[in-house]
């Protein structure tokens, strides 16, 4: 294992045997893949600095957290299959407080904190509405760190950029250059945004092989074999944004899969984000730090895990199922919106009975197609 998967092995080791023992995050050799700052309610806008995709991408200064950007960066072909599960965090506000302890949403005598550890991973949230945001984000923090550990002498160039600290195996906010990350499952992808130096991502890829250049990307194969074996992994960089395949065996990416990912990042028509369902989905989610995407039926791998049998699960099916979530370790408002159902939307009642509890005020709301409900601990 490369020094720096040692080093950073999910808050320096805490919970990264653990997972694998379950297959928590299912990509790759471990598998792969989210909220807060601020005030007691989710921040609707930003006007930060983008990095020119038009995704949204990147943010601004001040104590506020960065907006996650929409939808419109997820290729229409991860709806193929078995739907998409993706977890998309700003990185800003993670390095700042993941190490907050927290008292919201949990029983009286059980604090819980944000860092992603042996404690979030075996203890939910008493209060459902925050279980699956919660366990995307120990999804997204295990499963990126994972992944990029596979790329050697790349991954030390991202460990960097996400604010790593070599002293301390700690993530430090004034060393961060990172706005945004994101992991798909199925296909596996990490991709990160931010200030990002292109040059010196290639500067480090000498266990891959450059191969050409698509959608303003340079695109750099792994190669079969030897001790770098960075083969069936591929990573793709321009200043601003660098993509990463996560998986290898049965979760590689092929080279067609990654291009695509690189198209719908550049020009997004061919987005899952222009479907119906997406579209109303997000118009009723609040602009938060933490999203968290269940898709074209897709649903977060939760089986055999603490966080297994969610309320999700005794409401109607809907194709689109997102979520919210902003704190600022005291205050904190999440949100669950569903879009787009098989048959007839949850009633208030229903979305009731799903959510509930954990000291916090409550709101529910069914319009037309479109189901949500929401949290504010104050």
């Amino acid at each position: 294992m490369p020094k720096t998967a040692v080093l950073f092995y999910v808050m320096r080791g805490e919970v990264g045997v653990q997972m694998q023992r379950r297959r928590f995050i299912e990509i790759g050799a471990l598998g792969a893949t989210t909220a807060i700052a601020g005030c007691g309610s989710i921040v609707g806008g930003g006007d930060g600095d983008g990095d020119g995709s038009g995704n949204g991408n990147g943010g601004s200064e001040g104590s506020a957290p960065d907006v996650v950007s929409p939808l419109g960066d997820v290729p229409s072909g991860f709806a193929d299959g078995s739907g998409v599960f993706l977890a998309r965090m700003d990185w800003k506000w993670y390095t700042a407080n993941y190490d907050s302890e927290v008292s919201f949403g949990a029983e009286a005598d059980a604090a819980w904190s944000l860092r992603v550890g042996q404690e979030t991973f075996e203890n939910p949230p008493e209060s459902e509405i925050l279980w699956t945001p919660v366990y995307g984000m120990v999804y997204l923090v295990t499963g990126v760190l994972s992944s990029l550990s596979q790329y050697n002498d790349v991954s030390q160039v991202a460990l960097e950029d996400l604010g790593g600290d070599q002293e301390t195996g700690e993530f430090v906010e004034s060393m961060r250059s990172i706005e945004e990350v994101t992991l798909y499952r199925d296909p596996s992808i990490v991709q990160l945004t931010g200030d990002i130096d292109a040059e010196a991502y290639a500067s480090a890829a000498g266990d891959f092989v450059e191969a050409d250049t698509a959608h303003g990307f340079t695109i750099f194969n792994g190669v079969d074999g030897g001790p770098a074996d960075t083969g069936e992994l591929r990573f793709a960089v321009k200043d601003g944004v660098a993509i990463f395949s996560a998986g290898r065996g049965e979760d590689a990416v092929g080279d067609e899969a990654f291009r695509t990912v690189l198209a719908t990042y550049e020009n997004s028509n061919d987005s899952l984000g222009v479907a119906d369902s997406i579209q109303s989905g997000s118009e009723a989610l609040n602009a938060a730090p933490v999203l968290v995407g269940e898709l074209a039926g897709g649903e977060a791998p939760t089986d055999g895990t603490a966080y297994d049998g969610r309320a999700i699960n005794t409401l109607p099916s809907a194709d689109t199922v997102l979520y919210g979530l902003e704190t600022d370790g005291t205050t904190a408002e999440a949100q669950v919106v569903m879009s787009g159902f098989a048959e007839s939307p949850p009633s208030e009642d229903s979305l009731m009975g799903a959510y509930s509890g954990g000291g916090a005020e409550y709101e529910y709301s069914v319009d037309g197609d479109v189901a949500m409900a929401s949290a504010v601990w104050e």
